[in-house]
């Protein structure tokens, strides 16, 4: 069982050095500027205004250690010199290196006032490397970057839970509606596909005996359409959830990835699993799954297949709450 959502996010508030000029979507550059009203979320966290961590070396927090106490988060310190001493000793000289200062005979013609001057640097520092502090508002990840041809990314490119009545209960990156001839489901992508060359996953949602085959045609980048058929061979708009991946294809937002999976027996015990705390079997070809932590609505899509090769069997899901849903094979 495979759905949408949860994965590949990052922290709201996370910042990070970035080593390029361009800030990727979702975050925003260090530098004091206003944050926008559509990012709540950070506002919350840090006030208004990004932190203005430009020409800024940035220090762990105190929070107690005593180390450099007194200070809050997002406090700006200013520059400081611990105290220095100069001695001066009279009759006789201090030598060492060339530029010691030396004294030779008493301090007779020595006024009481000395300068000391800086170097001709602005500020003291180490050596340093310049970046970009970045800091993200909306949850989004980062991504690959730098331009590159190959996206590195495994998750969903589109997903969806798709209602009897061909309107979407949920999903990523795609839009459906009944078909022109009233009998199937058009799937259009929001981002669309690299090329044609993807992989769809689907199944129905009708438990009844009056669907039993799903079939998709008309692949292009932009979408696909889907029929469900009865026993009968008769097309007909059935709910019905689907999955698709492609290489290279942009991490779309929003999460991506499964938030449960689980590989089951017969008998209803699990193999390999995530974020699936049970599978009990309940009677003939009907098996009970309950989430470990659960779903944030109903709405999510639903993927099953068998994995027994020696017969065929038709396998539907149903009856999804936020906890967990029951699968039906036959």
């Amino acid at each position: 069982q495979t759905g949408g959502g949860g994965g590949g996010s990052a922290t709201i508030g996370a910042i990070v050095a970035w080593a390029n000029e361009t800030v990727p979507s979702g975050w925003l550059e260090c530098d004091g500027s206003p944050i926008p009203a559509q990012y709540a979320d950070l506002i919350a966290l840090v006030g208004t205004n990004t932190p203005d961590l430009r020409g800024e070396f940035v220090r762990g927090w105190d929070h107690g250690k005593g180390t450099d106490a007194g200070r809050s988060l997002l406090n700006n310190q200013p520059e400081g010199v611990n105290p220095a001493s100069l001695t001066i000793r009279s009759g006789g000289s201090e030598s060492g290196s060339t530029n010691a200062l030396r004294f030779q005979g008493g301090l007779g013609n020595i006024s009481n006032r000395a300068d000391i001057v800086k170097g001709g640097n602005q500020e003291t520092r180490p050596r340093n490397v310049a970046l970009m502090y970045i800091i993200n508002a909306d949850g989004s990840s980062i991504g690959p970057g730098g331009g590159g041809n190959v996206i590195n990314y495994n998750g969903a490119a589109a997903w969806g839970n798709v209602n009897a009545d061909g309107t979407l209960a949920n999903g990523l990156n795609c839009t459906t509606a009944v078909s022109s001839d009233g009998f199937g489901v058009d799937v259009t992508f929001n981002s669309p596909m690299p090329n044609d060359k993807y992989a769809i996953t689907a199944s129905t949602a009708d438990r009844t005996s009056t669907s039993s085959a799903l079939s998709y045609k008309n692949v292009t980048p932009n979408g696909f359409l889907v029929y469900v058929r009865n026993q009968a061979g008769s097309a007909a708009v059935c709910g019905f959830s689907f999955a698709v991946h492609s290489t290279n294809a942009l991490p779309p937002k929003g999460g991506t990835g499964a938030d449960a999976w689980a590989q089951v027996d017969s008998s209803g015990t699990l193999g390999g699993s995530f974020n699936i705390k049970s599978c009990t079997y309940t009677g003939p070809g009907t098996y009970l799954y309950e989430f470990t932590t659960p779903m944030p609505s109903a709405d999510y899509a639903v993927l099953v297949s068998n994995s027994d090769a020696t017969r065929s069997a038709q396998i539907r899901s149903y009856g999804e709450t936020t906890t967990g849903f029951t699968v039906f094979g036959t």
